[in-house]
C-alpha cells in the first residue's frame, strides 16, 4: 500500500515541476517523518510564529534598523518558514499549486481594485 505522500506524488506522475509546491510538500512530509517527536498543528503554528519573528528581527538587522546580530541568514529564515507552511498545507490537504494559480489569476483584479483607493 502506498503512503499518502507516495500516492499524491504518483497521481501527479512522479516528479512534476508543473506542481512544485506539492512536490515541496511531499519532501517536507518525508523530512518531518524522520523526527521521533512529531508536532501537532498547534505546536507547528507556534513554531511558525517564532520563525516569522526571527525573520522580522533579521530583516531589521539587515536594513540597519536594529543594531543586533542576525539569528540566521535570511535565506535560511525563509526556507524554515516555507517548510512550516508546507507542513500546514499538508495537514489541511491544501493543493498549493492550485491555490497559487488562482492567486496569480486573480491578482490583476485585486491590484486594480486596490489602486482605485
Amino acid at each position: 500500500m502506498l503512503s499518502e505522500v507516495e500516492a499524491r506524488s504518483e497521481s501527479k506522475g512522479g516528479k512534476n515541476m508543473k506542481n512544485p509546491f506539492n512536490e515541496y510538500i511531499d519532501q517536507s512530509v518525508k523530512l518531518d517523518k524522520q523526527f521521533k517527536r512529531r508536532w501537532d498543528i498547534n505546536t507547528r503554528m507556534v513554531n511558525l510564529s517564532e520563525e516569522i519573528g526571527e525573520l522580522a528581527h533579521d530583516v531589521l538587522v539587515a536594513e540597519k534598523s536594529k543594531n543586533d546580530k542576525p539569528h540566521a541568514p535570511l535565506a535560511d529564515n525563509l526556507t524554515n518558514l516555507l517548510y512550516e507552511l508546507f507542513l500546514i498545507a499538508d495537514h489541511y490537504k491544501i493543493d498549493l499549486d492550485k491555490s497559487w494559480r488562482e492567486f496569480i489569476k486573480n491578482m490583476p483584479g485585486w491590484a486594480k481594485m486596490r489602486n482605485k483607493n
